[in-house]
């Protein structure tokens, strides 16, 4: 179904779904609301008309821009891979998060030094174990990448 048109261009449902599932999973789940849609189809819509002015203006072929879309490329590559390879290796369960929260009691505390309760900060320590999981995993695929590509770095040159 189409919701806006920019010339001939047409931005549909299915567009504005894809942005939706780009969101936080907080903001997604507010987007069952007609007027944030809205919002979120308008913004869509300003940025295809400030892209096409850019076009227009020769921003695409700026260096500058050139460079920039080539470290992105390279950010979402590696973005991709270590999604690809991390996996499984990084999801954590209710036996994992309540074993982390034992381990870290003496740093979650309130202000008054009490240990803050596991139900509280149970989200807080499901994504921070999921990140410690992730930058372990890609720490490995570095040793390992480096390993085989014969990496050497040259301190006293620096």
């Amino acid at each position: 179904m189409i919701l806006a048109k920019i010339g001939d261009r047409e931005i549909t449902s299915g567009d504005l779904d894809a942005e939706i599932r780009t969101l936080p999973p907080e903001v997604q789940s507010k987007m069952t609301d007609k007027t944030a849609r809205r919002q979120l189809l308008q913004s869509l819509v300003a940025r295809e008309l400030l892209f096409d002015s850019a076009q227009s203006a020769g921003l695409d072929k700026d260096p500058e821009v050139l460079r920039g879309l080539a470290d992105a490329k390279k950010g979402l590559m590696v973005t991709k891979l270590i999604e690809q390879r991390s996996g499984d290796k990084v999801r954590v369960d209710d036996v994992d998060i309540k074993n982390y929260y034992e381990a870290h009691k003496d740093k979650l505390k309130d202000k008054d030094g009490k240990v803050l309760p596991f139900e509280k900060v149970k989200d807080q320590l499901a994504r921070s174990l999921a990140a410690e999981k992730q930058s372990a995993v890609v720490q490995e695929m570095i040793s390992e990448l480096g390993t085989s590509r014969g990496v050497e770095i040259f301190d006293d040159r620096l």
